[in-house]
């Protein structure tokens, strides 16, 4: 039973404090109020008094270090003894006999005894004086329960939290603990301190530093500080002093205006926080005092009060900072998301929001509005925001609340400026401080003509197209120049899209709004939206979709399937409208239906069909730069570690078998993302905006169930590849992550490329990554990792896939400059590596010339990637001049380079030394006009030459310099000389001087 003190009296007497230290809990607490009094009373250098659970600890109850003396703490070094037992003199004997033995004379010289009862003691001065004169200590002290009492009355901030502790109360002062403990706990899960300060600290900082500067002034100071509410103001000052022992000992809360008094009569007071303001209209003044009056935010807006001044404004956290507080108390990472954009970041809120005790659930202005402010709020609730410095949003307002726009103003005014005002004014901008929590608290006021009206202005104002099309695309980003946007601002259209999914999410919970069929409503404005859009629809409501698909998720889906099935699919426009990004940047028009789609894939039941719109999407061609992609949304709701969806494991195998029966090819390309020896990089996908459907969802799978999803979409990827070549060489290519189970069902899949009867190009490309794979393993593989890789089977599987047409069969070795060497083994020899590709490649074409004679050297030259390679093996053939003369003469064309036989000539003239090039380059020309070549192709015969100044003496000779010079190719870096390069330099000049229409052909540019 609660015990009742007179308003003005905040002590303990000597008799409650005795009958306090029969109880179990005395003992343990007996430290804490030592130690409160102390902080009350002095400040110490050091203080050690372990309560609660530690007063168990070996060692002193509790150790002082003071630079100065007091009535009740002795300077220097202090050892204090503490106990609650009945048989006083007894137990103090015995703790002195056993610390004065324990503890060293020099240290015993040095400090002072302090024994401390919470009983009665009434021999203590009998026994105080016999210690003292033992000199045994530099001295000794005593108190009991009437010390104590006195004490106390000296430190009313300590009293009156002990009288609390004992089950006192007091109706005009409570202490800064038991005001922030009942604020904090009225919601659950309980706020903590360090919650509550999280991304406060500046505001917390200032405010102790400004109070223990008050503090050393001694001046009479008054103080405001501006919160969400009122009451959030005080419980923010009070955690802080909790947090500060001595600044908590001399502080106390103001209930009432008669607790001004205790302030008055007892000095030691040094800050005095009034619980509301109206409290602090006739605030006590002394010095040494600091006055501290709560506001709440809005409560001074627009005005300079000399006579209440704001000190400190503690603003909210920020969203990020907010949102973690709310998980370190207990909340799901889901949950503490929309907790915090539903909440406002708003401790005052959130805790209304889940408030326990029902008187609190609901804030005083709802009882108290007339029938303007009643309007206002129900325009609010439904427009959430919007800009009053905007003509079309007040036009909005007004048709909503059906009045003029000056009265939703006055009345949004009055309300803003009341304790946890319902409505913030931000520069011109009007918006509800909570959105979701005032249609909770507010829902029920909403009449169904307000409604008719709000749906019907909403449905008008986002069925108009956006102006910005009527520009060129180039010019889109000029739109507000041009003057082609919306007249409404995008607050308010963002707002109306935000107001359905409240109305979706809450109406069903308010009755007042299920019984105007809410839900039904906005299903139908998504429906009357949506169903038959035109492309500049969709286009129009793309930064919407989003908002409109977690209003209605089945409309939507079906939206979009209906738009997928017509014949030009009218959604598509979205992502073939979408360009690369530029310098002015650009618009990612897809960007919102693949938000939308991610959103509405959270729930299982939506799942299946989500999954299959974004494979159609991935159909669709995509020509941009832009990384979000209908295929990347896909992969993330599959995603073995991090699926982006609540549905389960068997759920997305189920819809994965789906896809593979009807979306084969956007299937393989999923499997492919998701069967990885790595886990990739994964950005989180969106989330449901006030749906709860990804609550707990998205964050991770067990290392189970991550597994189990590997080896479903491995094995289904393995049997989709079956008679694919083109998928076959993918999950080659990733052949060491499968274990030996599915190694030996990927390597079945050959089998059938090494039958006769099979393609000579696709058994090509099945040898192509075998050949690197092999080579891989015998390089670069790791046995321990790769132990179920039998390479010798795999060498032994790269035979026998051989194609029989030769030409096939040694494209590969000209397909690049380097290759590795057929041996496997990587060589450090550079030169002997060269001398081993060399020979495999002369050996092949003569293979082929042997059989088929240069025109299997020019079917190879046109198959492969580098012909030049083959013109170069093509000079150790042994073919004569007179014969390669006739060839070159027959196959060179216009010898324009880049063509395969040109690039093949240029490699037999680039083989062979300089004199047999430049004989066979004579015979081909005297052949050459025998058939009336021109001066530029008998140049562009001599650039297929390695330049030197051979070549260009030559050139000389046959008098075609200027146009030599102007079609040769040049790699200056090969210029060792310097007469060379001047030499070259000089007809380059010269050569641009006669032609200034035509540019130099330069390899690559000058670099002196």
């Amino acid at each position: 039973m609660v015990q009742h003190l007179m308003p003005s009296q905040t002590y303990i007497t000597s008799t409650q404090i005795a009958d306090w230290a029969k109880t179990k809990q005395a003992q343990s607490d007996l430290p804490r109020l030592i130690r409160r009094l102390i902080h009350a009373t002095v400040k110490p250098s050091s203080c050690d008094f372990p309560a609660g659970d530690s007063t168990s600890l070996p060692g002193w109850d509790g150790e002082l270090m003071c630079k100065e003396e007091t009535t009740w703490t002795p300077k220097g070094c202090s050892y204090w003894e503490l106990s609650c037992r009945d048989d006083v003199t007894t137990k103090t004997n015995e703790d002195y006999e056993k610390r004065t033995e324990q503890t060293e004379l020099i240290s015993r010289n040095q400090s002072t005894l302090v024994m401390v009862t919470a009983r009665k003691w009434s021999g203590k001065k009998k026994w105080l004086i016999a210690k003292n004169e033992a000199k045994e200590w530099q001295s000794i002290r005593a108190y009991d329960a009437d010390d104590l009492e006195q004490w106390l009355e000296q430190c009313p901030a300590v009293a009156l939290q002990f009288a609390e502790e004992l089950g006192f109360s007091n109706s005009s002062v409570e202490s800064v603990e038991k005001y922030w403990n009942i604020w904090s706990h009225q919601a659950r899960p309980v706020l903590t301190v360090e919650t509550f300060h999280s991304s406060r600290e500046q505001s917390r900082n200032c405010i102790l530093n400004d109070l223990r500067k008050n503090l050393q002034s001694h001046q009479s100071v008054l103080c405001g500080v501006q919160a969400d509410s009122v009451e959030e103001a005080v419980a923010f000052v009070c955690s802080i002093l909790i947090t500060e022992p001595d600044l908590a000992a001399s502080s106390l809360v103001i209930t009432d205006s008669t607790g001004w008094s205790i302030a008055e009569k007892h000095p030691s007071l040094k800050i005095a926080i009034a619980a509301h303001p109206e409290i602090a209209e006739r605030p006590f003044h002394r010095n040494g005092l600091t006055v501290i009056i709560p506001h709440a935010i809005g409560d001074f807006s627009g005005s300079n009060n000399r006579d209440n001044p704001i000190n400190w404004v503690i603003e909210r956290p920020n969203i990020y900072q907010f949102e973690k507080s709310l998980t370190t108390i207990g909340h799901s990472e889901g949950e503490a998301h929309r907790i915090a954009k539903n909440t406002g970041r708003s401790w005052s809120v959130y805790r209304r929001r889940f408030a326990v005790n029902p008187a609190i659930s609901h804030p005083s202005w709802l009882k108290k509005l007339d029938k303007s402010q009643a309007a206002a709020l129900s325009t609010l609730c439904l427009l959430g925001s919007w800009s009053g410095d905007n003509k079309a949003d007040k036009d909005v307002v007004s048709f909503l609340a059906d009045c003029d726009y000056e009265a939703v103003e006055k009345a949004l005014r009055y309300l803003s400026k009341l304790d946890d005002a319902p409505v913030l004014l931000i520069g011109s901008v009007w918006k509800a401080k909570s959105a979701l929590e005032l249609l909770h608290l507010f829902g029920e006021q909403i009449t169904h003509a307000e409604l008719e009206r709000f749906f019907d202005k909403t449905l008008v104002i986002l069925s108009e197209p956006a102006p910005e099309l009527e520009l060129p695309e180039n010019k889109r980003y000029m739109a507000q120049i041009y003057g082609k946007v919306r007249p409404q601002s995008k607050l308010l259209i963002d707002s109306l899209a935000d107001t359905l999914i409240k109305l979706a999410v809450i109406g069903k919970h308010v009755p007042a709004l299920a019984n105007a069929h809410i839900v039904e409503k906005i299903d139908k404005l998504v429906r009357d939206l949506l169903t038959d859009a035109d492309e500049a629809r969709w286009l129009s409501l793309s930064s919407l979709l989003p908002a409109l698909a977690e209003a209605a998720p089945s409309e939507f889906i079906k939206a979009i399937e209906k738009s997928l099935n017509q014949p030009n699919a009218p959604v598509s426009r979205l992502i073939t409208e979408t360009k690369s990004s530029g310098i002015m940047g650009g618009c990612c028009w897809h960007a919102g239906l693949l938000w939308a789609l991610e959103t509405l894939a959270w729930p299982p039941s939506q799942f299946p069909r989500v999954a299959m719109i974004l494979a159609r999407l991935v159909h669709i061609p995509y020509d941009s730069n832009w990384s979000n992609k209908p295929m990347g949304s896909l992969v993330s709701l599959f995603r073995s570690w991090i699926p982006q969806t609540a549905a389960d494991i068997e759920q997305r195998i189920v819809v994965l078998d789906k896809l593979i029966k009807q979306e084969p090819e956007v299937a393989f390309s999923l499997l492919n993302s998701l069967v990885d020896a790595l886990d990739t990089v994964s950005m989180p996908t969106h989330r449901p905006k006030w749906r709860n459907d990804d609550a707990g969802f998205g964050r991770g799978v067990s290392n189970f169930e991550r597994h189990q999803m590997l080896i479903a979409a491995a094995d289904r990827l393995i049997a989709l590849s079956a008679q694919q070549s083109s998928r076959i060489i993918t999950i080659i290519r990733k052949l060491n992550i499968f274990d030996i189970e599915r190694i030996e069902k990927i390597l079945a899949l050959l089998k059938p490329y090494t039958e006769p009867l099979a393609s000579d190009e696709e058994r090509e490309i099945l040898r192509t990554e075998l050949r690197n794979k092999i080579y891989w393993y015998r390089n670069y593989g790791d046995k321990d990792n790769n132990g179920s890789i039998d390479v010798n089977a795999l060498e032994q599987l790269y035979h026998r896939l051989e194609p029989t047409d030769m030409l096939v069969r040694y494209r590969w070795l000209f397909n690049q400059a380097w290759i590795d060497d057929i041996s496997w083994k990587k060589s450090d020899d550079y030169n002997e590596q060269a001398k081993r590709v060399e020979a495999l490649r002369l050996e092949a074409l003569q293979k082929i010339y042997i059989e088929l004679g240069m025109l299997g050297v020019e079917q190879l030259a046109l198959s492969c990637k580098q012909p030049y390679w083959i013109g170069s093996t093509s000079a150790k053939l042994g073919i004569n001049d007179a014969e390669l003369a006739i060839w070159i003469v027959d196959k060179g064309d216009d010898f324009i380079l880049g063509k395969p036989l040109v690039e093949t000539i240029r490699g037999l003239l680039g083989a062979l030394n300089n004199t047999q090039a430049l004989e066979l380059i004579t015979t081909v020309i005297k052949l050459g006009k025998q058939q009336s070549w021109n001066i530029e192709k008998i140049a562009r015969c001599f650039t297929l030459l390695p330049q030197n100044m051979t070549v260009w003496r030559k050139v000389a000779e046959y008098e075609i310099e200027s146009e030599f010079w102007l079609l040769v190719q040049l790699n200056f870096y090969r210029f060792k000389q310097i007469d060379e390069l001047n030499f070259v330099l000089h007809h380059l000049l010269n050569s641009t001087l006669l032609n200034q229409h035509r540019p130099i052909m330069l390899k690559k540019p000058i670099d002196f």
